[in-house]
């Protein structure tokens, strides 16, 4: 399929970004995430659907795979995924994934040439053949880091972002960039600590402990407007932390654990080929509502640095 995305003849650009629908399995629980996700597309129309990762889970996650994205498949709509943490927790086999995933209806992941880890790409929102806008898609590892914790984004994935946004700097010296992945940067303490935030945190940051940098990196590069993951399930929360807008989707599924009041959905973006500085970002929940002036929360503490 095409890996180059285009804006709406009004200049808009509507991204849908799915996480942890946690197929397990059950038919029970399978069928209503399966319901839900075809809802959230019928509702929000999206250009474009990213899944940041663990659609699937358990013994025999990789024979759920199919099965867990059949919405997406069948939506006519382009889409891709992040690894997350379980996708290939059992096996190990995430190459092979993502072969499989690559030859599926309307997926357009790949692997980027020179890449730190399988499935990290970039696509790019272009108009006429300037890229505006682009989504990295990053895979945040599986497995448990030395000492424990999490896995830190590595050296390699650093290195490959820079050489991604200068390459597109060629192209285009004025473009704005999202990033996709499944587990937290440890910059969101920063931002729920010392930063203005809109949604809850319903339960800790999933962060690794060792910081891989790639945040640093990332401002020093520039371009880049917001970062948003998944695998904290009850977490919805956004806050700005030195320009780069660091926040949560909301979880699509009803696999795996979560609150019994906190109800399922996604969370949306828009962006404009004329505004490369800013993006629009709302939830839609399971029982049609949509929050675009989620709950604002003050900062408890002071940075020093300002």
């Amino acid at each position: 399929m095409e890996r180059t995305l285009s804006f709406r003849e009004d200049g808009s650009f509507r991204i849908m970004q799915l996480t942890d629908s946690h197929y397990e399995g059950d038919p029970s629980v399978d069928g209503k995430t399966r319901d839900l996700m075809a809802r959230l597309v019928e509702w929000e129309k999206p250009d474009f659907i990213v899944h940041t990762g663990d659609a699937v889970w358990g013994e025999r996650s990789e024979e759920r795979l199919e099965a867990a994205l059949e919405v997406l498949c069948a939506s006519g709509i382009p889409w891709t995924f992040a690894f997350g943490n379980h996708d290939a927790e059992v096996l190990g086999n995430e190459k092979e994934i993502l072969a499989h995933l690559m030859t599926m209806p309307g997926c357009v992941a790949f692997q980027g040439e020179d890449a730190g880890r399988v499935g990290d790409h970039v696509l790019r929102i272009r108009k006429g053949d300037q890229p505006r806008w682009a989504l990295c898609v990053l895979n945040s590892g599986t497995g448990d880091a030395p000492g424990g914790g999490y896995l830190p984004m590595l050296r390699s994935q650093t290195d490959w972002y820079r050489a991604q946004v200068r390459a597109m700097e060629k192209e285009s010296p004025d473009f704005g960039l999202l990033i996709f992945q499944h587990i937290a940067w440890p910059e969101y303490w920063d931002v729920w600590r010392y930063e203005e935030t809109w949604g809850m945190r319903r339960e800790g940051l999933s962060c690794p402990r060792v910081n891989g940098g790639l945040y640093a990196a990332a401002l020093e590069a520039g371009h880049l407007r917001g970062v948003f993951v998944g695998h904290d399930h009850v977490n919805d929360f956004y806050g700005t932390l030195r320009g780069i807008t660091l926040g949560y989707g909301r979880q699509s599924g009803y696999g795996s654990y979560s609150s019994p009041d906190y109800l399922r959905g996604c969370r949306m973006f828009e962006v404009r080929e004329d505004n490369t500085e800013h993006f629009e970002t709302w939830m839609r929940l399971e029982d049609g509502r949509v929050v675009r002036s989620p709950w604002h929360r003050l900062p408890m503490e002071k940075r020093a640095d300002t």
